[in-house]
């Protein structure tokens, strides 16, 4: 690497939390590496071209400090993040082995199923309802009281936890 590489690698390294020295920074880096563009619909967006990954990364920090923007939880380096991370996977794992089942049960059925199968089925006892109240109970006092839980959410996307 060449000495203004590692001078610009060695100053993206210092911060400072006055908000209008990060404006001020977010703006020559705009100036010099962005550009702003619209496509066909109006929409306007912010390009950075720069060959210093550094850059990026610092201009996607400097947004995400200044206008509140979402920072992707794998950049944040936040240890609850990466347990968010892995506890979407794995529920979408989970959710896909059910629905499998539920499709193979459905498509491909086992055996035929005659009128005398059919006849024996029956609606479920008190024990298989239970469940079901207690969990739809939950649902309806969260969502009518779901203030304090989404707050919680938002401060840790926020990075605050």
């Amino acid at each position: 690497m060449s000495f203004s590489g590692e001078v610009k690698e060695e100053l993206v390294k210092l911060t400072n939390d006055a908000r209008h020295c990060q404006l001020a920074e977010l703006a020559v880096i705009l100036v010099y590496a962005g550009a702003i563009r619209t496509d066909t619909s109006g929409a306007a967006r912010i390009e950075l071209q720069s060959d210093a990954p550094y850059v990026a990364a610092r201009c996607s920090m400097l947004f995400a400090r200044l206008f509140h923007f979402p920072q992707p939880a794998g950049e944040s380096g936040n240890s609850l993040a990466y347990g968010g991370i892995a506890c979407l996977l794995a529920s979408a794992l989970l959710t896909a082995i059910y629905m499998l089942t539920v499709v193979v049960r459905g498509f491909f059925p086992a055996g035929e199923a005659g009128s005398k199968e059919l006849g024996q089925v029956r609606d479920p006892n008190w024990k298989m309802l239970l469940p079901l109240f207690v969990f739809t109970g939950f649902i309806v006092l969260f969502g009518l009281y779901s203030g304090p839980v989404v707050k919680f959410f938002a401060d840790v996307a926020a990075g605050i936890y």
